[in-house]
């Protein structure tokens, strides 16, 4: 990784969860855990550096994220608000991490699906930096994916 570092990835991630959403995580110096029944939110960063932020948490982290953003109950959150919030966090921290790249860059609207076996498994020459957080003994993991010649393109 060459724009963004781990430490960067950690402030950016406890702004969120800290001031925002008054919750609080801690990192995790493990390899990604596999998320069997949760959530990926994705958001892609273009520009003059290439690459995207993913977001890996279960259902039920979702679903207590979402009750915090919409100031319910865990029990009634749908499945369509806890895709909402999982998009809505990966939008926050990709734009934190938008910051740290070289400009001008932009970001996309983020997409969320159900996590699979595929997910993350081709890397195309692409690097990956994974980083474990937990909250409340919910582990969930933030992808940063630079594209191969991100480096290169973010000094010309």
């Amino acid at each position: 990784m060459t724009a963004v570092t781990k430490t960067d990835v950690v402030r950016v991630t406890q702004e969120l969860w800290g001031p925002m959403l008054n919750l609080e995580v801690t990192l995790v110096e493990v390899p990604p855990p596999e998320i069997a029944d949760g959530l990926i939110a994705c958001v892609q960063i273009a520009g003059r550096w290439e690459g995207g932020v993913h977001i890996q948490l279960s259902a039920i982290l979702a679903q207590r994220v979402a009750a915090v953003f919409l100031g319910v109950e865990p029990g009634e959150v749908t499945g369509s608000q806890s895709r909402d919030c999982a998009g809505e966090i990966a939008n926050i921290i990709a734009g934190g991490i938008k910051r740290l790249v070289p400009a001008p860059s932009r970001i996309s609207l983020p997409s969320v699906n159900e996590l699979s076996e595929t997910d993350l498994a081709a890397n195309n020459g692409n690097q990956f930096m994974h980083t474990v957080f937990d909250h409340c003994g919910e582990r969930f993991v933030v992808t940063i994916i630079e594209e191969e010649n991100a480096a290169t393109r973010g000094s010309a």
